[in-house]
């Protein structure tokens, strides 16, 4: 008969192993990079991975198989849209729009104004408080 020491140990061992496979797993560090098809590999998260073949090759497998079959093992596309975050020093400003009301039309023509390029505002994705009314 195994005693409730050993179930301690074993389950503990279980739980760790878990929580190791799940913690350095791209899907879970990176949930906004699910569903990507292409792109250039994150080496981060192939070092995490790559490190769980350490524990064992079922382990290490399980991860980036999870990692590629999600797209979590790429790194986020640059460009319009991208989830990157602006260069350290990076320069931003205020733009004033006047008296009027801020509608999407009304905040294209002020973007395109100040930036001398066409604002496609169909791409935007528009965060409003809740409750709030769309113009």
């Amino acid at each position: 008969m195994i005693g409730k020491n050993l179930w301690n140990k074993i389950l503990t061992i279980a739980m760790a192993v878990s929580f190791l496979i799940m913690a350095s797993c791209g899907t879970i560090l990176y949930p906004e990079r699910r569903g990507q098809t292409e792109g250039r590999l994150d080496p981060g998260v192939i070092m995490l991975d790559g490190a769980l073949l350490l524990i064992g090759i079922v382990p290490g497998v399980v991860a980036f198989a999870v990692d590629y079959a999600t797209g979590s093992i790429y790194l986020p596309p640059e460009g319009p849209g991208s989830t990157r975050r602006p260069e350290p020093g990076a320069r931003m400003r205020v733009i004033y729009t006047g008296e009027k009301p801020l509608t999407r039309s009304h905040i294209a023509t002020v973007l395109e104004e100040e930036t001398g390029k066409r604002v496609d505002l169909a791409q935007v994705r528009w965060l409003q408080p809740c409750g709030a009314r769309q113009k």
